[in-house]
């Protein structure tokens, strides 16, 4: 072998090279060969030694052969009776096809509460597939092409343009110009009139002060609990303050933050903004304006406060029906 001509300068030998001179020096040898696994190459002395008679020869001089000679092409007859070349090493199979794992929508579902508005029984089909592909993935790479197909951001085309949206929020949100023929004209004046009578603050007359009584801790900490139960993962409102967020705010700061707010008639100016967002609803044409469901983001502690409140007039209409008629309404209305 003369590796002056086959080893490079880092001391690693061309597959092809080496392989062929590993060939005629096993048909060479009389001897049988037997192959076996370097656990560590780093800390096995032979195959350090190895690299080291390389790396001398492949930085000696261009003319310099290695100590043994070239193998003759001839091959050397075994009359041992055993196998020229043996090893310890397991043969290598064919990768095996993983067990296809089908996650179906309604054991995504297991558990999920009532709830109109979410665990959807077409969301749960979507998460499934999803959750399939992750779990089916032949290899880490092929994990790694579905998960940034999720994470990776997704150029698309609208069909309609702000302003179309704008113009179609508008018309659903605020009473038209003209009053349609259906509508009665005179009840929405008198509506108006009414409305506009209405003082900025209400004399309440309720013996137990359920309207101007101050929040007290229970109270947060009961809104607290009807949050984690049903709601805790809305979406946030434009001052991206979650409902996960609120529950890591001390008790006695909400309280005094709501307290404040109920007594002054006032509040964030971001909890007075709602972010408009348009859906296109199923099977309507995404170029039609009109296709789209109109959802509005709120602030959450803005939703927190009008809950406190909720809760207030529920007690007090329970206790108000449960005094006048405590037989025929008791249990039938329900409590905050």
């Amino acid at each position: 072998m003369r590796p002056g001509k086959t080893i490079r300068e880092d001391g690693i030998v061309p597959m092809a090279i080496s392989s062929n001179h590993i060939a005629k020096i096993i048909r060479a040898r009389k001897g049988p060969v037997s192959f076996h696994h370097i656990h560590d190459p780093l800390t096995n002395s032979a195959n350090a030694g190895a690299r080291k008679l390389a790396l001398a020869a492949a930085s000696a001089n261009e003319n310099s052969v290695f100590p043994i000679p070239d193998a003759p092409e001839t091959s050397a007859v075994d009359t041992m009776g055993t196998p020229k070349c043996t090893t310890s090493l397991p043969k290598i199979d064919l990768p095996k096809r993983k067990t296809i794992l089908n996650i179906t929508a309604a054991q995504l579902a297991i558990g999920d509460k009532p709830d109109a508005h979410r665990n959807r029984l077409i969301v749960r089909r979507i998460q499934s597939g999803n959750l399939n592909r992750l779990l089916n993935s032949e290899n880490i790479r092929e994990w790694w092409e579905v998960m940034k197909g999720f994470t990776n951001a997704k150029q698309r085309d609208a069909r309609v343009t702000v302003h179309q949206l704008r113009e179609t929020f508008r018309a659903r949100l605020n009473p038209p110009a003209i009053m349609p023929a259906h509508f009665d004209a005179d009840l929405k004046r008198l509506h108006d009139i009414m409305s506009e009578a209405i003082p900025r603050r209400t004399a309440d007359r309720t013996p137990e002060q359920f309207f101007t009584r101050p929040w007290e801790l229970p109270e947060i900490e009961h809104m607290k609990r009807k949050i984690r139960n049903r709601s805790s993962k809305s979406a946030c409102g434009i001052d991206q303050c979650s409902y996960k967020k609120i529950q890591s705010i001390p008790n006695d700061a909400l309280l005094t933050l709501f307290n404040y707010c109920i007594m002054n008639c006032t509040g964030a100016q971001d909890w007075f903004t709602t972010l408009l967002v348009g859906i296109l609803k199923m099977g309507k044409s995404a170029e039609d304006p009109e296709s789209y469901r109109l959802i509005g983001l709120e602030c959450c502690l803005l939703k927190c406060l009008t809950l406190l409140i909720d809760m207030r007039i529920r007690v007090g209409r329970s206790l108000r029906y449960s005094a006048r008629f405590p037989e025929r309404f008791s249990g039938e209305v329900p409590d905050a």
